[in-house]
């Protein structure tokens, strides 16, 4: 489910009812569908006949737990990690801590974030600009608008979306003035980044998680389907340095294939599309996810920063 931990139990419910119910109704020819739907939403574990274990699993975890099982651990190195997950929806984002007990490996988060600014809602705030650019214009109504209401909300997208705004757009020209007012520019800065490397990435020394000598050169994740685009690509320059920060930075790494994944064809660079499949492949990892404890409280030692909330605000928020 697309959710940080197990908290918001209403959706943990509902996504294990359209569990429950997608199995109750698969195969079946009936005209009465939506009552199936509500037998099956009541049904549970004891219920015998159409029984059915069902899990519910935030999808970060799973890519996490994906990436665990892809990677041989040096139990000497920190191990501490940077993930950021590019989806059509969501930016799923955590920097967490792997290490071993009991023979096998966990992980803990320090920073977790799921926030819609995937793909497909990156195409809709174009979108959305655009629209109300020419509806400023005296416009409210023309074909141009039509065409532009017409591909806002559909998520069934087979071909990727434009890298820019301006490709929306053929034979006309879009200028601006300054160019942190262009809506790629404020939806990766204010959005995208503002996630990844200020909520998920600078907060952990600033909440006094980790200090500076575990943030430096910190291993640093980037996957999706999104990580395809050049748009979204731009996140790997942008996390090596910090600026007002030299010690923060990131090193980029990419997932190892499984030994024990038999995928003949798969390259290395497509491995962290199947990860989250790939970890919910194993019959623990519910129990195993929920175990992690959630994200460890704020230190309370009085440590002075050397900068200020001011950083965060201004480039990064």
């Amino acid at each position: 489910m697309p959710a940080e931990n197990y908290e918001n139990q209403q959706l943990v419910d509902r996504f294990l009812s359209i569990s429950r119910a997608s199995w109750t109704v698969a195969g079946r020819r009936s005209k009465y569908i939506n009552n199936e739907l509500v037998r099956a939403a009541l049904l549970t574990k004891s219920d015998g006949e159409g029984c059915i274990e069902v899990e519910v699993v935030p999808e970060l975890s799973a890519q996490i737990y994906g990436f665990l099982k892809s990677n041989k651990f040096d139990k000497n190195a920190p191990n501490y990690f940077v993930m950021a997950d590019v989806g059509a929806g969501t930016v799923d984002s955590a920097l967490f801590h792997v290490k071993k007990l009991g023979g096998r490996w966990h992980f803990e988060f320090y920073t977790n974030h799921v926030q819609p600014f995937g793909v497909m809602n990156l195409h809709r705030a174009r979108v959305d600009w655009l629209i109300k650019a020419i509806k400023s214009k005296g416009q409210e109504t023309s074909t141009l608008i039509d065409e532009l209401h017409s591909v806002e909300m559909p998520t069934d997208q087979l071909d990727g979306i434009p890298e820019t705004l301006e490709e929306y757009i053929l034979g006309g020209g879009i200028k601006f003035s300054d160019i942190k007012h262009h809506p790629d520019e404020e939806f990766f800065k204010k959005k995208v980044t503002s996630q990844v490397r200020g909520k998920t990435i600078w907060r952990t020394w600033k909440e006094g998680h980790l200090d500076q000598s575990q943030l430096t050169d910190i291993p640093t994740i980037l996957c999706g389907g999104g990580m395809r685009m050049k748009y979204y690509q731009r996140l790997i320059p942008e996390l090596k340095k910090f600026d007002g920060c030299t010690w923060l930075k990131t090193k980029s790494t990419e997932m190892e294939i499984p030994k024990e994944l038999k995928a003949p064809g798969l390259i290395r660079s497509e491995f962290d599309r199947l990860s989250v499949a790939y970890g919910l492949s194993f019959m623990d990892v519910g129990r195993i996810v929920k175990a992690i404890p959630p994200p460890v409280a704020k230190s309370d030692q009085g440590q002075k920063h050397q900068y200020t909330d001011s950083f965060v605000s201004k480039d990064l928020v």
